[in-house]
């Protein structure tokens, strides 16, 4: 079908539905002309022409309207407080922005596909004069400071409901290496449903911590940073750990307090007990099917992954702050750790299927690393280190991170199994739903949450979907416009727009940047954020984070400034294997490192002491 037969269909489809279409009424008006003649009374109609675009900056939860010179956008989904005015004001009553909202929000909705529309509005009537299917883009960083408040009231409010203790600190730095910036409606909902998910492993300790301890935050995973502290203090850790580890923008900003050790009387777990729970949650995550997931005790699965990973962040940290204490220099501790390992997920020389997040909607790819382990140099770097050398508290702290590190890559290569697994599962109730007419394809599936799943696949979902599916469609893009901090008071959930805002004006003309170097090798160059391209010789990539399947692409890279990376994360040692700078700490680096030179004194790291 050519495009002028693809936009007449277009128009013939929005015709059935019920919307008005300016060709039809300027038919009808030249018959009224005619019949008019005889009485001298002629047929004018007036009214403004308005410009449709079905994104803003190529975020398609908006729609952006132009008159004029008159720019605005348009919140889609939301019938309140949806209107964002980015130059002037449009001369338009209530009845005539709600008679056009009526009709965009209609025309997208039965075309099933963004429109570029052409409007005209007389009165309170609202016809279509043009519109043409557009192709949706996508980008991996999404967010937009240029945009005034992309959520509606109800939704800044909507996450703080969820906090019963408005005086915690909320924290995404947690799980910030493994998820994307915004997660899939099925992803956040599972969260919500097991909010106490981190609590487990220590009522197994007969220690209380408070609830929630996740909160989903604009399709976001935060943790309770207040209770994991307040439990690290509880058995024997210092809370600026979790900061030095999970939350480097805090670290960066409190002095370094006093490095203490895990008192294994009070966390009694061992590394044996939780090696038995991932072999056997490794052959349940290997057969997930659509049976399963339709089944209230397929949360069992994420609850006792979760359990692993705790663990393994917990005498991570333990380790990691004795060999700190000796050696306060992080880079040469991870250097140490890292280039002393036996095994390693980037050893391994066959292909894994892998997803690029431990999202249930990631993209999924065919993964090699196979890098070369040069055994010579190995043995060089291992006689220089005083790890080895000197007292065997330093050495066996190394061998214990060396074996959590063998189990983070066997535990990481369940999840991915597990989400692999689950996402075709997910796929196959999508074909149930679209044809059901629940949804209308089925990548939608995963805009449902798991009991409205449930109910698809047991016959007992009732009720029109088809519109929520649309509205958490467009608010999850609408989300990752969002500039979210990386810790946040829950008592300040309904005002991230504004405190967004205070840190946009204070980074903004910002050149020089405070922070914390996981590898520190000096660099300068031309910051990159298309994460996309084929070649970063000579680029300094800038990003919130790096999806898995793709690190592979980076070895090149002249260096990398990640927003919230962790010692723990992929990133983090292929960075070190590869002598790749690595530096964290800088709030939206992306956003505001974008397309700059970084020299000499573009980054400063401050002080370990």
């Amino acid at each position: 079908m050519d495009e002028s037969a693809v936009k007449e269909s277009i128009l013939e489809l929005l015709r059935k539905s019920g919307l008005k279409i300016y060709g039809d009424v300027q038919s009808s008006e030249e018959a009224g002309e005619e019949n008019n003649i005889e009485h001298n009374t002629p047929v004018e109609i007036t009214g403004k022409d308005i410009k449709i675009y079905p994104h803003y900056n190529n975020n398609f939860g908006f729609f952006t309207a132009v008159i004029d010179k008159i720019q605005f956008i348009i919140l889609k989904g939301q019938y309140s407080d949806n209107i964002r005015y980015i130059t002037g004001r449009p001369d338009l009553n209530n009845a005539e922005i709600n008679t056009l909202l009526d009709t965009i929000f209609k025309a997208e909705r039965v075309a099933a596909t963004p429109l570029e529309m052409d409007i005209f509005l007389s009165d309170d009537e609202c016809f279509i004069k043009y519109a043409a299917p557009i192709e949706e883009t996508f980008k991996d960083d999404m967010r937009d400071y240029t945009i005034p408040r992309p959520l509606a009231a109800s939704e800044y409010s909507e996450s703080k409901s969820r906090v019963y203790d408005e005086e915690v600190i909320l924290s995404s730095g947690y799980f910030s290496s493994f998820f994307p910036q915004v997660c899939s409606f099925f992803t956040t909902s599972l969260f919500s449903d097991l909010p106490d998910i981190l609590n487990p492993i220590f009522a197994s300790c007969n220690l209380k911590t408070s609830s929630p301890s996740v909160v989903s935050v604009d399709g976001r995973i935060y943790i309770n940073m207040t209770a994991f502290e307040k439990m690290m203090h509880t058995i024997g850790l210092n809370k600026s750990l979790y900061r030095r580890v999970f939350s480097p923008n805090l670290f960066l900003k409190m002095g370094i307090s006093k490095l203490d050790k895990l008192n294994h009387s009070f966390f009694p777990v061992s590394f044996d007990e939780i090696d038995e729970v991932l072999k056997e949650i490794k052959s349940l995550s290997s057969k997930v099917n659509i049976n399963n997931i339709a089944e209230k005790t397929f949360y069992d699965i994420p609850v006792q992954l979760t359990i692993i990973y705790e663990y393994i962040t917990i005498e991570f940290i333990n380790n990691l702050s004795m060999l700190l204490k000796k050696f306060p220099n992080i880079s040469f501790v991870l250097n140490a750790v890292y280039k002393t390992r036996e095994n390693s997920i980037f050893y391994k020389d066959d292909e894994m299927i892998m997803p690029d997040y431990l999202d249930f909607s990631s993209e999924t790819a065919s993964v090699l690393f196979n890098m070369e382990k040069n055994t010579d140099k190995l043995k060089m770097y291992l006689k220089k280190l005083p790890f080895f050398t000197r007292k065997s508290k330093l050495k066996k702290a190394v061998k214990n991170m060396h074996r959590l590190l063998d189990m983070r890559d066997e535990l990481y290569l369940t999840t991915a199994s597990f989400v692999v697994n689950t996402k075709k599962a997910l796929l196959k109730a999508g074909e149930l739903g679209a044809a059901k007419g629940k949804i209308d394809n089925i990548n939608e599936i995963f805009l449902l949450d798991h009991d409205e799943i449930r109910r698809l696949y047991h016959d007992t979902l009732f009720g029109e979907t088809k519109e929520l599916v649309y509205f958490r469609k467009c608010r999850n893009k609408r989300y990752a416009a969002q500039l979210m901090p990386p810790e946040i008071y829950a008592y300040d959930l309904s005002d991230t727009a504004h405190i967004a805002e205070d840190m946009i004006i204070r980074y903004k003309d910002t050149k020089q940047f405070a922070v914390y170097g996981l590898n520190r090798i000096n660099c300068e160059g031309k910051v990159e954020t298309d994460l996309n391209l084929n070649d970063y010789t000579d680029k300094i990539i800038a990003a919130y984070n790096l999806p898995f399947t793709k690190l592979k692409n980076y070895k090149n890279a002249k260096g990398m400034i990640l927003e919230n990376v962790t010692p723990l994360s992929y990133a983090c040692e292929f960075a070190v294997l590869n002598n790749i700078p690595l530096w964290t700490g800088i709030r939206f680096a992306p956003l505001f490192l974008k397309n700059i030179a970084v020299e000499k004194n573009t980054l400063f790291q401050v002080d370990d002491e």
